[in-house]
């Protein structure tokens, strides 16, 4: 007998201070009634450690690919895989997942590398990025995977932001081009708005300096970017 995906659960119907563990035994179970490993599949592929295959709920492709460069990112695996990711949950912030998104990716990496599946249904992960990120991300249209990588991890970073100022601009002008200075006056405000142990494995500062052709004044520009090489 083939076990069925339940449907889509409002996640937010779990209290924030329990929405982690909650969410995350709830995928947990899941996986594990879904995937190769508890169904009776004949010919199934056996598991090897780093090679699950992810389901395809008709166009979720774009999401499968990302999800396979996340669960190869070895900083973010520490966090996730082992489950440290929860003691940074900040629940007090409004207008995140309280720990959803971040429980839901941690279940999926934990599974991923526990060595035995050859398979994993992400149906409950899709379900759960499209209420809290974008209703599009459900797997059921095409879309850009960069961008959807872009949203996803400012999400996943508002799990854990402890900034405690709203969010004006992330460029700074200063009339100077002293760096050392001007870079850590930069980094300072940037930490009162935006402090997350997530953001900070992706996040980089661009700095550029101008000169002006008339003055021969220099100025320097400060902006944060997302980065995805040397992580």
């Amino acid at each position: 007998m083939t076990s069925t995906y339940c449907g889509k659960i409002d996640v937010n119907s779990y209290s924030a201070e329990i929405r982690y563990n909650a969410v995350y035994n709830l995928v947990i179970d899941e996986i594990n009634k879904l995937s190769y490993q508890h169904m009776k599949v004949r010919h199934r592929p056996t598991p090897k450690l780093g090679q699950t295959g992810l389901s395809n709920r008709i166009n979720s492709c774009f999401v499968n690919a990302i999800l396979q460069c996340l669960f190869n990112t070895n900083k973010l695996c520490k966090l996730f895989e082992s489950r440290a990711i929860e003691r940074h949950i900040n629940i007090k912030n409004q207008g995140t997942s309280k720990g959803a998104l971040s429980a839901s990716l941690s279940a999926y990496m934990n599974a991923y590398w526990s060595g035995q599946f050859s398979f994993l249904n992400t149906n409950r992960f899709l379900d759960i990025v499209s209420s809290f990120v974008q209703a599009e991300y459900d797997g059921n249209s095409q879309q850009d995977c960069h961008q959807f990588l872009i949203w996803f991890l400012i999400k996943l970073a508002a799990d854990t932001n402890r900034g405690y100022e709203e969010l004006s601009t992330n460029i700074e002008m200063y009339p100077n081009a002293n760096l050392l200075k001007n870079s850590m006056d930069y980094i300072t405000k940037q930490k009162r708005i935006s402090s997350s142990i997530v953001a900070d494995i992706f996040i980089s500062v661009l700095c550029t300096i101008s000169k002006c052709p008339t003055c021969g004044q220099n100025s320097s520009i400060f902006e944060q970017k997302v980065k995805f090489n040397k992580i």
